[in-house]
């Protein structure tokens, strides 16, 4: 049994290389660095984790149930959109909201949390396309997400203390505070990339200069921008720019480089 579960769901995306019933779901084949760090923070601080990448692993929906039900997990975190389209999210987002309303149909006892750009710049809207989650974090997941397991999982506080979150309460929608950017970001643990399937996050393509299928990894190692391009959503990021220090970046690629055998790095 987990405390939570993050799932990333298997997204429909039209510019990829593999095809499954139609549809091509290669969606550029990266890790959901956003589940990872957040599972990382549960994992430090005494919580049991784990990750689904349903996209990856190319999962119908009824295997994802399947091993929820095995988990039974306290509750389940479902993002919109993973780190690396913080900054051009999902258009479509029905997948997941699909998801959400199997899991809160034939797991009713299971909380279900949604995360991502689109409920944290648009909450309302995400409340009137769904009514099949509990909790909406909006912003930086790692520590609401923490919070939420201090109150479902060990019932400490209350729901109307945790900031950053937005929910139902008597029919009504609540927004609680919003929670500030975390500024130290090498006080974050590395992402919990153990409860990923590493082999199977494979770059190809122009858009990383390569002719053939490389084992790769993304790397975080800013957040936020100050700058107004039109084609970027800054609503996860913030506009405070905010850096890791050289030493921690250069300590998680050695250690994907040998936990992994990777040595092909991206860097959003």
């Amino acid at each position: 049994m987990k405390d939570v579960i993050f799932i990333n769901p298997p997204f429909e995306y039209p510019y990829a290389t593999d095809i499954k019933q139609g549809v091509r779901l290669d969606n550029r084949n990266r890790q959901p660095l956003d589940l990872a760090y957040a599972a990382a923070v549960l994992l430090e601080n005494g919580f049991s984790a784990d990750i689904i990448d349903a996209n990856i692993l190319r999962m119908e929906f009824d295997e994802i149930i399947k091993d929820v039900e095995k988990e039974n997990p306290t509750f389940v975190v479902i993002t919109t959109s993973p780190m690396d389209r913080w900054e051009c999210p999902y258009l479509d987002i029905s997948a997941p909201l699909a998801l959400m309303a199997r899991l809160k149909s034939e797991i009713p006892d299971t909380k279900v949390i949604a995360t991502g750009p689109h409920g944290t710049t648009t909450p309302d809207w995400i409340f009137q396309k769904s009514s099949d989650f509990d909790v909406l974090i909006r912003g930086e997941p790692e520590y609401v997400t923490l919070d939420l397991a201090k109150f479902f999982v060990s019932g400490e506080g209350n729901l109307e203390q945790i900031k950053g979150i937005s929910y139902r309460n008597n029919g009504n929608v609540v927004h609680n505070v919003g929670r500030e950017l975390i500024q130290d970001l090498d006080a974050l643990p590395f992402p919990a990339y153990h409860l990923l399937p590493m082999d199977r996050y494979l770059a190809s393509g122009s858009h990383y200069n390569l002719t053939g299928r490389v084992q790769h990894s993304i790397l975080v190692s800013t957040r936020g921008c100050p700058h107004s391009c039109t084609y970027c959503l800054r609503g996860m990021w913030g506009r405070q720019f905010r850096r890791r220090s050289p030493q921690k970046i250069v300590d998680e690629i050695e250690m994907i480089v040998n936990n992994y055998g990777i040595n092909y790095f991206y860097f959003i």
